[in-house]
């Protein structure tokens, strides 16, 4: 048996179990490589059939292929399905093995015979690798394809929601255009009502009663107010639908032409102004004149019989311009602190007081279309802070 093995030896040092049988299967060789997978040592398995350990060699299906080395010495694969296991043994860990098995014919020592030589390589670990990359991208695929789902999911929102922005644009601008129709049209028999009742008023002689001319004081006094809502909503039409006519003005000069359009009011109360010198920016220079004309109206007419004291401001947040105007008036409860700049709202404490409710929502656009943001500081009685920064004005 020494001799028989002895050509063999070289195959002692390979890293690939190997053992080589006859054709009457018995074992000629058991290299150190498989002593070690199996547990089996040589000296134990040398000379003894090999189905005496593998009793599934005796399976026809290898019989088979074995016959073909044996009478023939033609090279056999075996299917990859017997892969893993024809020597069924197991890894440290108690798993098994998966082995990759050749069987190449040898010429034996009496012609027209051969022997089997087996190759085990372990590729345990080779094949978890690949089930381990087939998990790896099965579940990258899976997620590639959900990420194109979302994709696909939120273009189509993406197209949805600006098919419906572009509707709403769209209605805004049919809403604007008839609130400016509307509120244009309405003028003309206006003027004509308050035109002709302050005729009737001055002309009566001793026609009309005296409570009818208390009559005719409510209609002309309905038909003032009348014709401030409706210039009001004019100003608040014109501040969401006309383009901007941005150039760079000093705030300064807005000032100036609102206090001269307010000029008769200063002097009725005898306000004192007191104003910092405010900065240039990039604007509508008619929508900022007209953006203080209405705080600066405001903090005239909310003061409570008192001389009011309004201070014009700007201060920084870090690089953030801050305009204010501040006055000594009537102040503002919390709770109305953000409805006050909607159309037609008041604080319970303006009841009183005239107005047609829209100065602040106008304010309000005014400072929204120069990119910008307004609120409030107040409490009642204590006055009023507003402030307000101008997005764009660099």
């Amino acid at each position: 048996m020494e001799n028989r093995t002895d050509r063999f030896d070289i195959l002692n040092h390979s890293p690939i179990g190997m053992c080589v049988i006859d054709d009457a299967y018995n074992v000629v060789f058991w290299n150190r490589c498989i002593s070690d997978w199996t547990n089996i040592q040589k000296e134990n398995i040398l000379g003894k059939k090999i189905q005496t350990i593998y009793p599934h060699f005796k399976q026809s299906k290898y019989k088979n292929s074995f016959n073909k080395i044996f009478g023939v010495g033609k090279p056999t694969n075996f299917p990859i399905q017997l892969h893993g296991y024809i020597f069924k043994e197991k890894s440290p860990n108690g798993k098994p093995r998966v082995q990759h098995t050749t069987v190449t014919a040898i010429p034996a020592e009496n012609a027209g015979h051969y022997y089997a030589l087996f190759a085990i390589e372990d590729v345990t670990e080779m094949t978890h690798r690949i089930k381990e990359y087939k998990r790896i991208r099965d579940l990258a695929l899976c997620e590639n394809k959900q990420r194109k789902k979302a994709e696909a999911k939120l273009h189509k929102s993406m197209i949805e929601l600006e098919q419906t922005n572009q509707k709403l644009i769209e209605k805004n601008i049919e809403l604007d255009q008839f609130n400016y129709i509307v509120s244009h049209d309405l003028q003309a028999p206006l003027r004509t009502i308050s035109s002709f009742s302050k005729f009737l008023q001055k002309n009566s002689g001793n026609i009309l009663s005296k409570k009818s001319l208390k009559y005719l004081g409510f209609i002309i006094s309905a038909s003032k107010r009348m014709h401030l809502l409706i210039e009001n909503l004019l100003s608040l039409s014109k501040s969401t639908r006309t383009t901007l006519n941005t150039s760079e003005f000093a705030v300064d000069n807005c000032v100036d032409d609102a206090l001269q359009s307010l000029q008769s009011n200063i002097d009725e109360t005898k306000a004192k102004i007191d104003r910092q010198n405010l900065l240039k920016i990039k604007g509508d220079k008619i929508l900022i004149t007209q953006l203080y004309q209405n705080l600066i109206g405001n903090a005239l007419k909310f003061v409570d019989h008192k001389e009011p004291q309004i201070n014009l401001t700007v201060d920084y947040e870090g690089s953030t311009a801050v305009f204010g105007v501040l006055d000594n008036g009537i102040g503002i409860s919390q709770e109305f602190k953000n409805s006050i700049f909607e159309p037609f709202k008041k604080a319970d404490s303006d009841i009183k007081y005239e107005g047609s409710g829209l100065g602040l929502a106008i304010c309000k656009k005014i400072i929204e279309r120069h990119k910008g943001h307004i609120w409030v500081e107040s409490n009642p009685g204590e006055g009023t802070h507003f402030k307000f920064t101008l997005g764009n004005i660099n």
